[in-house]
């Protein structure tokens, strides 16, 4: 029975995809089962967070936020190395707007326009 090793070694690994865009793009619905082997703290600590969930979908679930952030990652480092460092000011500007929708969001406030 092959194992990841040999599985690996034997399938091509996957093209990243070119422009992965939002998460979800990996899509829901085909499953592929594999075997993984875990640090047993990383393991308990998953067991926790999954709850009643199965682990599989925990595992999945997190996987694709990591992913997703991983290619946001990506994206500021290309946008840095073409347009270069933005300036102290900027970051002050996005973690004051990012504090204001955490506070929003904690009162059951949305920002923005409101649809009439």
């Amino acid at each position: 029975m092959p194992n990841d090793e040999t599985e690996a070694a034997a399938t091509p690994a996957p093209e990243p995809m070119a422009d992965p865009g939002l998460s979800g793009l990996y899509g829901r619905g085909t499953k592929k089962k594999v075997s993984l082997t875990l640090d047993e703290s990383l393991l308990l600590e998953l067991r926790v967070l999954a709850g009643n969930r199965p682990l599989s979908t925990a595992v999945n679930d997190l996987l694709e936020k990591a992913l997703a952030q991983h290619r946001l990652n990506e994206l500021v480092d290309e946008l840095i190395a073409e347009a270069g460092e933005p300036p102290p000011e900027v970051y002050e500007q996005i973690l004051d707007e990012w504090d204001q929708g955490v506070k929003q969001r904690s009162t059951g406030r949305h920002g923005g326009a409101s649809s009439s």
